[in-house]
């Protein structure tokens, strides 16, 4: 459950939950329920919780309809209507095949999303340099 992941990756950051609650602008007691599973985010506070603590999307999303990798390809997503799974040789062919399934809104979406990961990406590297030099 959500609340799981968020108090998983809180602790793997080494925060506590008053300090999530400084950064978030939140009050403990709402993510201390958000951790007991007893409330959910909204899907801006969860967009934040997942910025502060890196928590990748798949991690908030897995349960028991979803997969990770086999080693006959990828299987990406939830089921469909009769119950397959869109198959991929690659990450490259699961992305390709999600993207051709929306909308160009959702579509602009995923991509302002994979720039983001690669603002933080190249913000991570700077970082790496700066602290080496």
């Amino acid at each position: 459950m959500i609340g799981d992941v968020v108090r998983k990756y809180r602790k793997l950051r080494g925060l506590t939950q008053p300090q999530l609650c400084e950064i978030l602008n939140i009050h403990q007691t709402h993510i201390s329920k958000i951790e007991q599973n007893k409330r959910c985010p909204s899907v801006e506070l969860l967009a934040e919780i997942r910025k502060v603590l890196d928590i990748p999307l798949m991690e908030l999303w897995r349960d028991e309809n979803t997969e990770k990798v086999f080693s006959d390809g990828l299987r990406v997503g939830s089921p469909s209507t009769s119950g397959e799974f869109w198959d991929a040789e690659t990450l490259e062919d699961a992305v390709a095949g999600v993207m051709a399934q929306l909308d160009d809104i959702q579509k602009e979406k995923v991509l302002d999303y994979a720039r983001g990961q690669l603002e933080v990406k190249r913000a991570k590297e700077l970082i790496k340099i700066y602290r080496n030099s």
